[in-house]
């Protein structure tokens, strides 16, 4: 395990984690698996989770996930080293984005202890006016990474105060119900980053986020409000790529069968239910809303630029695919909205697909 402490003692930093792990043999990548405690897993079993199944023919290898759990872990642990952390808050929602982030946190405390690099995670319960299920997937997700959980309690009555005091000003401002509801829903998510942040008035502590690629590409997320400092899934496509690695880490499956939401109330729902990431794209789930992305990738659209571009709606495997749909979510995509978001508003740091071991997104779009 020589080779594996001296990386992460001396050459982390200087050598990138994709290219270490590029230099080892098949019995050291199997060690450090082990390490890492991943689990068995039949990819199969995404099948049974209406919200990630998809017939397209792309996924990730079994080498790969264990190549991509490495390199967010060692990356997560060279961030810490650089910057003299040494203890890091995470936002614990219950869903899937905050449970892979929570994983590879686990992980990360595991290959800490090899290096001597031991630091401290809190997870965090944030509940505003939430649905009681995803506190308990909170829960159950902290539990599982054996992570310190503080629920705090309490912000539902600040919450209802600022409510009071903002609504004439919504009022006077004529906004409608879907401006009043996606408003109110961005002050939820900048209170619980209040919270979020204030443990990082101590030196040495830093938010974690837990934002994905596919929510990159629709700019979907509360500026000043979700956003830490270092991003681990920052550039994992959400609905082709994060089940894999989900799989691997052990998330709950209650995490994995529960309908993807922002817990925020701020989209509308469809179907008369509590509304979710999927209403907001126009009832399209995450592995049809990746191959949109993948193939106007492919066809010249860019995370800097406000160009439509044109994807066949044909292409698409879901029923919610109309051409409508499709051009209405690349739109958002390329709005100067989305653009000014990504390139000006804070996103904080995150690791690059080749860093993480991941294909192209346009040559993804060619296995779709």
């Amino acid at each position: 395990m020589n080779y594996l402490v001296d990386f992460l003692k001396k050459d982390i930093g200087t050598q990138k984690a994709i290219d270490f792990w590029h230099t080892l043999s098949v019995n050291q990548k199997k060690e450090i698996e082990k390490i890492l405690d991943l689990k068995d897993y039949d990819v199969d079993k995404l099948k049974i989770f209406s919200n990630y199944t998809h017939t397209y023919g792309y996924g990730l290898s079994h080498e790969s996930i264990t190549c991509v759990i490495f390199c967010a872990v060692a990356e997560i642990l060279h961030y810490n080293k650089k910057n003299n952390m040494n203890r890091v808050f995470i936002a614990n929602s219950g869903g899937l984005d905050s449970a892979v982030v929570s994983g590879l946190l686990s992980r990360a405390l595991k290959l800490g202890k090899v290096a001597d690099q031991n630091f401290e995670v809190v997870s965090y319960g944030l509940p505003i006016e939430s649905n009681p299920e995803h506190g308990k997937r909170a829960e159950e997700v902290a539990s599982c990474f054996n992570l310190k959980h503080i629920v705090v309690d309490g912000l539902d009555d600040i919450y209802r105060d600022f409510k009071n005091v903002i609504m004439p000003l919504a009022n006077s401002l004529n906004f409608n119900d879907e401006e009043v509801r996606r408003g109110l829903g961005n002050v939820k998510a900048r209170l619980r980053m209040i919270i979020n942040f204030f443990g990082t008035t101590k030196p040495g502590s830093y938010v974690m986020s837990t934002d994905n690629l596919s929510e990159l590409y629709m700019a979907f997320w509360t500026l000043m409000g979700d956003v830490g400092a270092f991003a681990p899934i920052q550039h994992v496509l959400k609905g082709l790529e994060e089940p894999f690695i989900a799989l691997a880490l052990g998330v709950p499956d209650s995490v994995l069968d529960a309908k993807p939401t922002d817990g925020l109330n701020v989209h509308k729902s469809l179907d008369d239910d509590e509304g979710g990431d999927t209403d907001a794209f126009k009832g399209i789930y995450y592995p049809h809303l990746d191959a949109i992305i993948c193939h106007a990738v492919k066809n010249g659209l860019k995370l800097d630029e406000t160009k439509f571009i044109m994807v066949n709606a044909n292409l698409i495997d879901s029923v919610y695919s109309s051409q409508e749909t499709v051009d209405l979510l690349i739109r958002q995509m390329a709005s100067p909205a989305s653009v000014w978001k990504r390139t000006k508003g804070s996103i904080g740091t995150s690791i690059g697909r080749e860093s993480l071991g991941l294909d192209d997104l346009k040559n993804i779009a060619e296995k779709l």
